[in-house]
């Protein structure tokens, strides 16, 4: 009973970190895809290590008036 209980749990737990994965990877898509509108010539390269926190820091800023940099050095500042 114990093996089936611990084989379960991790099964549990692979899935809730495929589904956060899922989850970022969205948001990920979503952000490139509303910087790339905003600031059209610049990279989105930084934008792939961003943790989910940033990534939601992207949605607060992207309607401020302000630069390129800015924006940039607001979201890994996170």
């Amino acid at each position: 009973y114990c093996n089936i209980e611990r084989d379960r749990l991790i099964i549990k737990s692979r899935m809730m970190q495929s589904e956060k994965k899922g989850e970022r990877n969205a948001k990920l898509e979503i952000c490139q895809k509303i910087i790339k509108e905003k600031y059209p010539h610049c990279s989105l390269d930084w934008l792939i290590e961003c943790s989910t926190e940033q990534l939601d820091k992207v949605f607060e800023l992207i309607f401020q008036d302000i630069n390129y940099e800015e924006f940039k050095i607001q979201v890994l500042n996170n």
